[in-house]
């Protein structure tokens, strides 16, 4: 036998045996251990999340998840479900290490990491049915390194990414400015720059009126302002709103809801609220409500 063929049949050896070590590791590096070990979602009542970023106390009312503090809103209840979705599916891989002083550097400490507890009950007290903090990105796109409270050991949680947590607490509120359904739409009247006049709802592709009431029924907040971050009213402009949306419900016992639209606060986002509305004042983009500032006739 040649030395090269020798040579090269010790160095297919080596690969393989190097190979083979590392499916080894990384088969034992991730061991069946479930994040959530019986979870039951639908028993969840109260969700407390804590983080660097923002906080949130929400709770399950019927069917619907509202916000409890800092202010009370409905909650976005898609960004809500999610987490309950993703929770009974992340696993969790062997200790990476049990020094408390190493947390920081994942941080999954109580200073940098995102706190989330889950309650059974609809007010946050007694012992939560899950209790971790998640940490900073891990190795894969879709892990985090996580600790359970009540234990020293960090995990990789996978899959189970940190920026569905890392949220603002207006990250948790419903940003939609309508909550209601094309067909329980009559009319809109607007009254604006070139004047107060009422457009019947169309759906037909044809009616220029069509992109507006589009608009009304997608219209949603880049951002919530709530507390000491609502402005007066005259600071905002809403003391004499330079544009107003009343929409007319079908249903005749319905009540009109009217948006009210204020001053440019920056980078062309407007104030606005909805009339009788004093939790919380909406951004709202300027191609947003391009849609409401026609003349009527432009409507026909």
């Amino acid at each position: 036998m040649s030395k090269k063929l020798l040579a090269a049949m010790l160095g297919l050896f080596a690969l393989l045996l190097i190979g083979s070590a590392g499916a080894h590791y990384l088969r034992n590096r991730r061991i069946p251990n479930q994040l959530w070990p019986q979870a039951n979602p639908a028993a969840v009542k109260c969700i407390q999340i804590d983080s660097p970023d923002g906080n949130a106390l929400l709770r399950k009312s019927g069917d619907a998840w509202q916000m409890s503090s800092p202010v009370e809103f409905e909650a976005d209840q898609q960004a809500v479900e999610r987490i309950l979705e993703m929770l009974p599916k992340a696993a969790l891989s062997a200790s990476l290490t049990q020094n408390p002083q190493k947390h920081s550097r994942f941080e999954v400490d109580a200073s940098s990491g995102i706190r989330l507890r889950l309650y059974a009950v609809e007010v946050p007290s007694g012992a939560p049915v899950l209790d971790f903090y998640l940490g900073k990105s891990a190795s894969q796109y879709d892990a985090t390194f996580f600790r359970r409270h009540d234990s020293d050991d960090v995990h990789e949680a996978q899959p189970l990414a940190r920026y569905e947590l890392a949220k603002k607490t207006d990250g948790w509120m419903d940003k939609r400015l309508m909550r209601l359904k094309p067909e329980e739409i009559k009319s809109v009247t607007l009254k604006n720059e070139k004047g107060k006049f009422t457009i019947a709802y169309s759906s037909d592709p044809a009616s220029a009126a069509t992109a507006m009431f589009k608009e009304l029924l997608n219209m949603e907040a880049m951002q919530l302002l709530y507390g000491k971050q609502i402005l007066s009213e005259r600071e905002m402009g809403l003391h004499k709103p330079k544009l107003e949306i009343q929409v007319n419900a079908a249903p005749p016992s319905a009540p009109a809801l009217t948006l009210q639209a204020g001053f440019e606060k920056e980078a062309s986002m407007f104030y606005v609220r909805r009339a009788g509305e004093n939790r919380v004042v909406y951004l709202i983009p300027k191609w947003q409500l391009d849609a409401f500032q026609k003349s009527e006739k432009e409507y026909r």
